[in-house]
């Protein structure tokens, strides 16, 4: 068989070692080679580095540490030759778990596959065709930058969102990881069938094509991350922190019963005073909080550009690299909250086929907090721009929007008041009177539109959502009404994708205007229905 051009630079490895269990051959047809044909793995099996050992009784421990020790002091038996033993238990534990796992693990690259097998009793091997590869991620702890290590994330096309559809490699040398990644990228492009009748692109093999050549496109500057308490992102960090805090301080007695009795009096004696200085905390605390989280996680977040992908590095303590393919963009998402909007700020991504954002959280994020006018001249170099002029929604989605944001809070208002509940009756009359801005709110950020080439739906207020699709992204339509809906001609087209959410919402169309703009984008699907 005829060795497949393009092939990068082999990892330089301590041995070979043999493969358990039979291979085979990819044919011309990627159909397995007949038996007693010979199988040349392009990459012999290998074992993860053996840095591992160190850095997988670490995590192991951290992971069950704290619980252990909360656990153990609980119970009223501590005592520190105790604490030694087990400790020094659970340590060799660790270790001998590592060991094994070192030992049973291998991977393997084949022409047209991927292999990883695993398991010390039941024996697992999961095979990868690479031709279903949609991107190769790189992640580095604090831990595994130390060893020079990283974890190889392989994001397969398994009929699946979850991360249980990726083949994970934990961990490997940087350099070999690097080097894993352009070979698998490779491998995949040469795999992928090709059109009748086009040429197979040349793949180079050049060192650092895909990592070192790519050109800056978009750098988030360390001001942008004032914005995050704007943008509701990490807003609620410290709560988390103060129940952490909670939890610790109740399981290990920090706080005696006179302690605990002696604050809750205080808090019965003065409330309000209680009560205003833990808001002014929060108040203080949770934008603190919330810059400090975005800057740890989105720490020098760079977007590079080459010929097939765009690459996303991000991380002050654990590094991020991911990649995704030009070819799989098929769209972008531009959210901008009520209170970043005042500071025209919002958070972009991607729309990638195969690729949920419910799944997959922050993996196709193009920018996590930075002026809109950025993020938008980042979406159109990478995508494409949104359509000039949206078009508006009819009168009724107003009215519809006025109703709703208004006369729960009016109707109840009504009833205090016959109650003789003035205290509660007026709140409730000014959130009446706040939900007008807001319904107009709403109403001005409903639109859609066309330009021929890409769709756009837009919508939302406290969180308003512009969504930009290629056509070629759409792959179905829905039209929805409610009883209230078609009372006013009213209804909410569904624009159905492969990518992102899987549907969009052009709430509160005009109920004609809906199946014209879907004939409009595909013709020849609705246009057969509408003359019926």
């Amino acid at each position: 068989m005829t060795e497949q051009t393009g092939q990068p630079g082999p990892i330089q490895q301590p041995g070979p070692i043999q493969q358990p269990g039979p291979t085979w051959q990819p044919g011309p047809t990627g159909e397995p080679a007949r038996q007693g044909e010979p199988a040349e793995p392009v990459l012999a099996a290998r074992r993860l580095s053996p840095r591992s050992l160190v850095v997988d009784p670490i995590r192991h421990l951290g992971r069950f540490l704290i619980p252990f020790a909360a656990a153990f002091l609980l119970s009223g038996h501590f005592t520190i030759d105790r604490a030694a033993y087990y400790g020094f238990a659970g340590g060799a534990f660790a270790v001998v778990y590592a060991v094994l796992r070192w030992v049973m693990f291998r991977y393997t690259v084949h022409p047209n596959r991927l292999d990883i097998t695993s398991g010390l009793l039941a024996r697992r091997t999961r095979s990868i065709p690479l031709d279903r590869v949609r991107g190769v991620d790189l992640t580095a702890s604090p831990l595994h930058r130390m060893m020079g290590i990283v974890v190889v994330r392989v994001d397969a096309a398994a009929g699946g969102r979850s991360r249980k559809d990726e083949g994970v490699l934990d961990a490997v040398s940087a350099a070999d990881g690097a080097a894993l990644r352009r070979m698998l990228l490779a491998r995949r492009d040469a795999a992928a069938p090709a059109p009748v009748g086009a040429v197979q692109p040349a793949v180079a093999d050049a060192p650092g094509e895909l990592d070192e050549q790519g050109v800056v496109v978009a750098r988030v500057r360390p001001a942008w991350f004032l914005y995050a308490p704007l943008t509701g992102a990490y807003l609620f960090a410290p709560l988390a922190v103060l129940g952490t805090v909670w939890g610790w301080v109740n399981q290990n007695g920090v706080l005696d019963r006179r302690q605990v009795e002696g604050a809750a009096n205080f808090v019965v004696t003065d409330p309000w005073l209680v009560g205003v200085v833990g808001v002014l905390a929060l108040l203080i605390a949770m934008p603190l909080a919330s810059t400090a989280m975005s800057a740890v996680l989105n720490w020098n977040f760079t977007v590079r550009e080459t010929a097939s992908a765009l690459q996303l590095e991000r991380g002050l303590l654990t590094r991020r690299h991911v990649t995704l393919e030009r070819r799989r963009l098929r769209g972008w998402e531009l959210v901008e909250a009520l209170l970043a909007r005042t500071a025209r700020a919002g958070r972009l991504r991607a729309l990638v086929t195969g690729l949920g954002t419910e799944a997959h959280g922050s993996r196709a994020e193009l920018l996590p907090v930075a002026p809109v006018a950025e993020a938008r001249r980042l979406a159109t170099d990478a995508v494409g721009a949104q359509p000039r002029e949206l078009r508006r929604h009819p009168r009724a989605a107003r009215r519809r929007r006025l109703v709703r944001a208004v006369a729960p809070w009016f109707v109840l208002a009504v009833l205090a008041f016959a109650a003789d509940l003035p205290a509660a009756g007026v709140p409730l009359l000014v959130l009446a009177a706040l939900g007008v801005p807001l319904a107009l709110d709403r109403y001005r950020s409903l639109g859609h539109g066309y330009d021929g080439a890409r769709v756009s739906v837009r919508i939302g207020s406290w969180s308003r959502r512009t969504v930009v699709l290629e056509r070629r992204a759409v792959v179905g339509w829905q039209v929805r009404q409610t009883l209230f809906q078609r009372r006013q001609g009213l209804a909410t087209l569904v624009v159905g994708v492969g990518a992102g959410r899987g549907g969009y919402h052009a709430v509160d169309m005009d109920a004609r205007a809906a199946g014209e703009f879907a004939a409009e984008v595909t013709p020849r699907w609705v246009k057969p229905f509408l003359a019926g």
